[in-house]
């Protein structure tokens, strides 16, 4: 049976986390209100547009192609990625 994997906002939350950031610092690192990206990592915004994906890659320091590859919700891949 597949695992489920995480989308883009879960991504961005294990990023950010893994760097120690919170949400609020790393908001202000890509320009955003920190309520902004609280929704993207609910996934209640789930298909940001395309400048808050490049502003959100570099302030966690990744490519925008990092950001939205998907991993394991398991965690068998680390946050930075991982392979099989």
């Amino acid at each position: 049976m597949p695992r489920p994997l995480v989308g883009v906002g879960g991504r961005v939350r294990a990023l950010r986390e893994a760097l120690g950031l919170t949400q609020q610092a790393a908001a202000r690192r890509a320009g955003l209100a920190q309520a902004h990206l609280s929704m993207i990592e609910s996934g209640k915004r789930a298909d940001p547009r395309a400048s808050v994906l490049q502003a959100l890659a570099r302030a966690l320091g990744v490519t925008v192609d990092e950001l939205l590859r998907p991993f394991p919700a398991d965690g068998a891949h680390a946050a930075t990625g991982g392979s099989d």
